[in-house]
Protein backbone atom coordinates (compact mmCIF):
# COMPACT_ATOMS: atom_id res chain seq x y z
CA UNK A 1 0.00 0.00 0.00
CA UNK A 2 1.39 3.39 -0.92
CA UNK A 3 2.60 5.65 1.91
CA UNK A 4 0.26 8.55 1.03
CA UNK A 5 -2.77 6.38 1.85
CA UNK A 6 -1.50 5.89 5.39
CA UNK A 7 -0.82 9.60 5.69
CA UNK A 8 -4.19 10.64 4.28
CA UNK A 9 -6.23 8.04 6.16
CA UNK A 10 -4.47 7.51 9.52
CA UNK A 11 -7.64 6.20 11.13
CA UNK A 12 -7.75 3.26 8.72
CA UNK A 13 -4.34 1.69 9.43
CA UNK A 14 -5.92 -1.60 10.52
CA UNK A 15 -7.65 -2.02 7.16
CA UNK A 16 -4.55 -0.87 5.27
CA UNK A 17 -2.45 -3.48 7.07
CA UNK A 18 -5.04 -6.14 6.20
CA UNK A 19 -4.87 -5.22 2.52
CA UNK A 20 -1.07 -5.12 2.57
CA UNK A 21 -0.93 -8.68 3.92
CA UNK A 22 -3.40 -9.81 1.26
CA UNK A 23 -1.25 -8.15 -1.42
CA UNK A 24 1.88 -9.87 -0.10
CA UNK A 25 0.10 -13.24 -0.19
CA UNK A 26 -1.12 -12.51 -3.70
CA UNK A 27 2.44 -11.77 -4.88
CA UNK A 28 3.80 -15.02 -3.42
CA UNK A 29 0.95 -17.24 -4.62
CA UNK A 30 0.61 -15.57 -8.01
CA UNK A 31 -3.14 -15.13 -7.64
CA UNK A 32 -5.47 -12.14 -7.39
CA UNK A 33 -5.87 -10.27 -4.11
CA UNK A 34 -8.48 -11.92 -1.93
CA UNK A 35 -10.14 -10.39 1.12
CA UNK A 36 -13.16 -11.30 3.21
CA UNK A 37 -15.97 -8.75 2.97
CA UNK A 38 -14.95 -5.80 5.16
CA UNK A 39 -17.37 -3.56 7.05
CA UNK A 40 -16.13 -0.16 8.24
CA UNK A 41 -18.18 1.06 11.20
CA UNK A 42 -17.90 4.51 12.71
CA UNK A 43 -19.62 7.86 13.23
CA UNK A 44 -20.61 9.88 10.16
CA UNK A 45 -18.03 12.26 8.76
CA UNK A 46 -14.99 10.08 9.50
CA UNK A 47 -14.00 9.70 5.84
CA UNK A 48 -15.08 6.10 5.28
CA UNK A 49 -16.26 6.78 1.73
CA UNK A 50 -13.12 8.82 0.97
CA UNK A 51 -10.98 5.92 2.18
CA UNK A 52 -12.74 3.47 -0.16
CA UNK A 53 -11.82 5.67 -3.14
CA UNK A 54 -8.21 5.96 -2.02
CA UNK A 55 -8.03 2.21 -1.44
CA UNK A 56 -9.24 1.47 -4.97
CA UNK A 57 -6.73 3.94 -6.41
CA UNK A 58 -3.85 2.45 -4.39
CA UNK A 59 -4.74 -1.06 -5.56
CA UNK A 60 -5.17 0.09 -9.15
CA UNK A 61 -8.60 -1.53 -9.04
CA UNK A 62 -11.90 -0.49 -10.55
CA UNK A 63 -14.38 0.72 -7.99
CA UNK A 64 -18.13 0.28 -8.24
CA UNK A 65 -19.82 2.19 -5.41
CA UNK A 66 -23.51 1.84 -4.56
CA UNK A 67 -25.46 3.84 -1.99
CA UNK A 68 -27.69 1.56 0.04
CA UNK A 69 -29.35 4.60 1.64
CA UNK A 70 -30.86 5.67 -1.67
CA UNK A 71 -31.59 2.22 -3.08
CA UNK A 72 -35.23 1.16 -3.14
CA UNK A 73 -34.86 -2.31 -4.64
CA UNK A 74 -32.26 -4.75 -3.33
CA UNK A 75 -33.00 -7.35 -6.00
CA UNK A 76 -32.50 -4.79 -8.77
CA UNK A 77 -29.19 -3.83 -7.18
CA UNK A 78 -27.72 -7.31 -7.16
CA UNK A 79 -29.43 -9.72 -9.52
CA UNK A 80 -31.97 -7.76 -11.56
CA UNK A 81 -35.55 -8.80 -12.36
CA UNK A 82 -36.95 -11.53 -14.61
CA UNK A 83 -37.76 -10.31 -18.15
CA UNK A 84 -41.47 -10.89 -17.47
CA UNK A 85 -41.49 -8.03 -14.95
CA UNK A 86 -42.54 -4.59 -16.07
CA UNK A 87 -39.49 -2.37 -16.41
CA UNK A 88 -37.17 -5.33 -15.91
CA UNK A 89 -33.43 -4.79 -16.26
CA UNK A 90 -30.24 -6.54 -15.30
CA UNK A 91 -28.75 -6.03 -11.86
CA UNK A 92 -26.88 -2.80 -11.21
CA UNK A 93 -23.88 -4.70 -9.82
CA UNK A 94 -23.78 -7.28 -12.60
CA UNK A 95 -24.17 -4.51 -15.17
CA UNK A 96 -21.16 -2.72 -13.66
CA UNK A 97 -19.12 -5.93 -13.76
CA UNK A 98 -20.12 -6.60 -17.36
CA UNK A 99 -19.16 -3.08 -18.43
CA UNK A 100 -15.92 -3.05 -16.44
CA UNK A 101 -12.45 -4.13 -17.39
CA UNK A 102 -11.60 -6.47 -14.51
CA UNK A 103 -13.25 -9.44 -12.86
CA UNK A 104 -12.19 -8.48 -9.35
CA UNK A 105 -13.16 -4.83 -8.81
CA UNK A 106 -13.78 -3.19 -5.46
CA UNK A 107 -17.52 -3.16 -4.74
CA UNK A 108 -18.47 -0.55 -2.15
CA UNK A 109 -21.82 -0.78 -0.37
CA UNK A 110 -22.08 2.65 1.22
CA UNK A 111 -24.28 3.18 4.30
CA UNK A 112 -25.36 -0.44 4.40
CA UNK A 113 -27.10 0.16 7.73
CA UNK A 114 -29.64 2.37 5.91
CA UNK A 115 -30.64 -0.34 3.43
CA UNK A 116 -34.44 0.03 3.53
CA UNK A 117 -36.50 -0.93 0.50
CA UNK A 118 -40.18 -1.64 -0.15
CA UNK A 119 -42.19 -3.45 2.50
CA UNK A 120 -42.45 -6.77 0.69
CA UNK A 121 -38.69 -7.12 0.34
CA UNK A 122 -36.06 -8.23 2.84
CA UNK A 123 -33.06 -6.40 1.40
CA UNK A 124 -30.39 -8.00 3.55
CA UNK A 125 -31.37 -11.45 2.35
CA UNK A 126 -30.43 -10.41 -1.17
CA UNK A 127 -26.93 -9.48 0.01
CA UNK A 128 -26.23 -13.10 0.85
CA UNK A 129 -25.81 -13.72 -2.87
CA UNK A 130 -22.77 -11.45 -2.78
CA UNK A 131 -21.38 -12.16 0.69
CA UNK A 132 -21.52 -15.96 0.59
CA UNK A 133 -18.67 -17.38 -1.57
CA UNK A 134 -20.78 -20.41 -2.51
CA UNK A 135 -23.45 -18.11 -3.96
CA UNK A 136 -21.15 -15.41 -5.31
CA UNK A 137 -19.20 -17.82 -7.50
CA UNK A 138 -22.27 -18.43 -9.66
CA UNK A 139 -24.66 -15.55 -9.07
CA UNK A 140 -27.35 -15.71 -11.74
CA UNK A 141 -28.64 -12.43 -13.12
CA UNK A 142 -32.42 -12.82 -13.27
CA UNK A 143 -32.71 -10.66 -16.38
CA UNK A 144 -29.95 -12.21 -18.47
CA UNK A 145 -30.18 -15.70 -16.98
CA UNK A 146 -26.40 -15.76 -17.09
CA UNK A 147 -24.21 -16.71 -14.10
CA UNK A 148 -21.58 -14.23 -12.89
CA UNK A 149 -18.58 -15.11 -10.75
CA UNK A 150 -18.41 -12.37 -8.13
CA UNK A 151 -16.39 -14.45 -5.67
CA UNK A 152 -13.19 -12.64 -6.65
CA UNK A 153 -14.63 -9.18 -6.07
CA UNK A 154 -13.37 -7.17 -3.12
CA UNK A 155 -16.36 -6.10 -1.03
CA UNK A 156 -16.19 -3.10 1.28
CA UNK A 157 -19.21 -1.75 3.16
CA UNK A 158 -19.64 1.26 5.42
CA UNK A 159 -22.06 1.83 8.28
CA UNK A 160 -22.66 4.26 11.12
CA UNK A 161 -24.66 1.89 13.33
CA UNK A 162 -23.63 -1.77 13.54
CA UNK A 163 -26.69 -2.68 15.62
CA UNK A 164 -28.97 -1.68 12.72
CA UNK A 165 -27.69 -4.68 10.74
CA UNK A 166 -29.14 -8.18 11.16
CA UNK A 167 -26.81 -10.54 12.99
CA UNK A 168 -26.56 -12.85 9.98
CA UNK A 169 -25.16 -9.95 7.94
CA UNK A 170 -22.74 -8.86 10.67
CA UNK A 171 -21.47 -12.44 10.84
CA UNK A 172 -20.48 -12.39 7.16
CA UNK A 173 -18.29 -9.30 7.45
CA UNK A 174 -14.93 -8.65 8.97
CA UNK A 175 -16.01 -5.68 11.10
CA UNK A 176 -13.47 -2.89 11.61
CA UNK A 177 -14.39 -0.05 13.95
CA UNK A 178 -13.15 3.37 12.86
CA UNK A 179 -12.58 5.50 15.93
CA UNK A 180 -12.97 9.28 15.66
CA UNK A 181 -9.53 10.85 15.21
CA UNK A 182 -8.20 13.23 17.83
CA UNK A 183 -5.10 15.13 18.83
CA UNK A 184 -2.19 15.05 16.43
CA UNK A 185 -4.03 12.66 14.10
CA UNK A 186 -6.94 15.06 13.62
CA UNK A 187 -4.58 18.00 13.11
CA UNK A 188 -2.75 16.02 10.42
CA UNK A 189 -6.07 15.26 8.72
CA UNK A 190 -7.11 18.92 8.94
CA UNK A 191 -3.81 20.00 7.40
CA UNK A 192 -4.20 17.54 4.53
CA UNK A 193 -7.82 18.54 3.85
CA UNK A 194 -7.09 22.27 3.77
CA UNK A 195 -4.10 21.66 1.48
CA UNK A 196 -6.30 19.69 -0.92
CA UNK A 197 -8.97 22.40 -0.99
CA UNK A 198 -6.40 25.15 -1.50
CA UNK A 199 -4.89 23.15 -4.37
CA UNK A 200 -8.37 22.82 -5.90
CA UNK A 201 -8.56 26.64 -5.86
CA UNK A 202 -5.43 26.93 -7.99
CA UNK A 203 -3.13 27.38 -4.99
CA UNK A 204 -4.33 30.99 -4.80
CA UNK A 205 -4.03 30.86 -1.00
CA UNK A 206 -1.06 30.20 1.27
CA UNK A 207 -0.96 27.07 3.40
CA UNK A 208 -2.46 27.75 6.86
CA UNK A 209 -0.38 28.19 9.99
CA UNK A 210 -0.60 25.95 13.06
CA UNK A 211 -3.22 28.15 14.77
CA UNK A 212 -5.64 27.81 11.88
CA UNK A 213 -5.08 24.06 11.63
CA UNK A 214 -5.62 23.65 15.37
CA UNK A 215 -8.91 25.57 15.14
CA UNK A 216 -10.07 23.40 12.24
CA UNK A 217 -9.24 20.25 14.21
CA UNK A 218 -12.20 20.80 16.53
CA UNK A 219 -14.59 18.85 14.33
CA UNK A 220 -14.67 15.73 12.16
CA UNK A 221 -13.17 15.48 8.64
CA UNK A 222 -16.49 16.25 6.92
CA UNK A 223 -16.97 19.33 9.07
CA UNK A 224 -13.41 20.46 8.33
CA UNK A 225 -14.16 20.48 4.60
CA UNK A 226 -17.22 22.65 5.13
CA UNK A 227 -15.35 25.07 7.35
CA UNK A 228 -12.41 25.49 4.98
CA UNK A 229 -14.62 26.19 1.96
CA UNK A 230 -16.60 28.83 3.84
CA UNK A 231 -13.52 30.32 5.49
CA UNK A 232 -11.78 30.82 2.15
CA UNK A 233 -14.73 32.95 1.09
CA UNK A 234 -14.26 35.22 4.10
CA UNK A 235 -10.53 35.51 3.37
CA UNK A 236 -11.21 36.40 -0.27
CA UNK A 237 -13.81 38.97 0.79
CA UNK A 238 -11.18 40.61 3.02
CA UNK A 239 -8.70 40.64 0.14
CA UNK A 240 -6.38 38.15 1.82
CA UNK A 241 -4.60 35.18 0.27
CA UNK A 242 -4.30 33.36 3.58
CA UNK A 243 -6.60 32.11 6.33
CA UNK A 244 -6.78 33.44 9.86
CA UNK A 245 -8.66 32.04 12.84
CA UNK A 246 -11.37 34.71 12.53
CA UNK A 247 -12.22 33.25 9.10
CA UNK A 248 -12.77 29.88 10.75
CA UNK A 249 -14.85 31.46 13.51
CA UNK A 250 -17.05 33.21 10.94
CA UNK A 251 -17.51 29.94 9.08
CA UNK A 252 -18.43 28.18 12.34
CA UNK A 253 -21.05 30.84 13.00
CA UNK A 254 -22.70 30.15 9.63
CA UNK A 255 -22.82 26.41 10.32
CA UNK A 256 -24.24 26.97 13.82
CA UNK A 257 -26.92 29.27 12.44
CA UNK A 258 -27.82 26.64 9.87
CA UNK A 259 -28.19 23.98 12.56
CA UNK A 260 -30.34 26.24 14.71
CA UNK A 261 -32.49 27.17 11.72
CA UNK A 262 -33.06 23.49 10.96
CA UNK A 263 -34.62 23.08 14.41
CA UNK A 264 -37.11 25.94 13.92
CA UNK A 265 -40.57 25.26 12.47
CA UNK A 266 -40.95 26.20 8.81
CA UNK A 267 -43.82 28.39 7.61
CA UNK A 268 -46.41 30.41 9.47
CA UNK A 269 -47.75 27.71 11.76
CA UNK A 270 -45.98 27.48 15.09
CA UNK A 271 -46.71 25.52 18.24
CA UNK A 272 -48.81 27.38 20.78
CA UNK A 273 -46.86 28.58 23.81
CA UNK A 274 -47.83 27.23 27.19
CA UNK A 275 -51.01 28.98 28.29
CA UNK A 276 -51.51 30.62 24.90
CA UNK A 277 -54.94 30.30 23.24
CA UNK A 278 -55.32 29.92 19.53
CA UNK A 279 -57.64 32.48 17.83
CA UNK A 280 -61.06 31.07 17.01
Amino acid sequence: MSRPVREECPGFVEVIALVERAAALSAIAGIGIALPPVLLVGPPGMGKTHFSRRLAAALGAEQHAFSCATNSDAQALLIGHPPTWRGARMGVVTEAILGGETGNPLIVLDEIDKFVTHLAEKPYNALLNLLEPENACALVDEYLRVPFDLSRCLVLATANDLDALPSFIQDRFLVVTIAPPNGATLRAIASRIVSDIIAAHGDAFAQPDDRVVARLANTNPRGIRRLVTLALGFAAEAGRRYLVTTDIEAAEAILRAGMEGARRPIGFIRPAAKGERRPE
